[in-house]
């Protein structure tokens, strides 16, 4: 590819954040989840099989700890995206916990708001606690792409001609997207369990305060 001839227009963005200390905040995070699925049969969404906590983990105060990191990356993500002095308004609304075995997938959906909703879901992320190997990948489908739907002769995927992009989860990493983008978990093929925290970030008409607010 040429880089000094080729322009790339319409960029999506990724954020991701290694967090430090994260052995630590992990070991923390799998304790609380899992007396957190003794206490809850859990929602079925996005899930194959395997286990989903309830939304609203963010309230709990257990979490506090979390949120707050959440929030210091939201805090750059807002400001990367372009929302200026509005990122103070950009809230956690939804938080859950995942526990995938073998088998285990999530499907392909997206986290976007209704139109018309005053309070729009503008950025979503996930966090992995607990990784083995093979235990499935994060990916994205662009459905906008008209390149889904044609028979291309690409020798290998880059940038410019894919439409799926897959992501190795990582232990104590924390990544941000546009709500809009669909995106997935493929199947374990691991027999240990996979633990991640999923959240949405909401950007609201007026600014909340709370441990659920992005700091500066």
């Amino acid at each position: 590819m040429s880089d000094n001839n080729m322009k790339i227009f319409f960029g999506i963005p990724l954020w991701v954040f290694q967090i430090e200390h994260s052995e630590a905040i992990n070991d923390k995070l799998q304790a609380i989840i899992k007396h957190e699925k003794s206490t809850d049969n859990g929602v079925h969404i996005s899930n194959r099989g395997g286990w989903q906590s309830h939304g609203k983990l963010h309230h709990k105060e257990d979490f506090s700890f979390f949120t707050d990191i959440v929030n210091i990356n939201v805090g750059i993500a807002g400001r990367d995206y372009g929302f200026g002095k509005s990122t103070g308004n950009m809230a956690i609304t939804a938080m859950w916990a995942n526990i995938n075995r073998i088998g285990n997938s999530n499907a392909l959906h997206s986290h976007q708001s209704p139109a018309g909703n005053l309070n729009q879901i503008v950025l979503s992320g996930a966090y992995y606690v607990k990784v083995p190997q093979d235990s499935g990948q994060f990916f994205f489908e662009d459905f906008g792409r008209p390149l889904r739907h044609l028979q291309l002769p690409f020798e290998s995927p880059n940038p410019v001609n894919s439409y799926t992009v897959r992501v190795p989860p990582k232990e104590g990493l924390m990544l941000m997207f546009p709500a809009w983008m669909e995106h997935g978990v493929e199947e374990s093929k691991s027999t240990e369990e996979r633990i991640s925290i999923a959240f949405n970030i909401t950007l609201m008409a007026h600014e909340r305060q709370g441990n659920n607010h992005p700091k500066a």
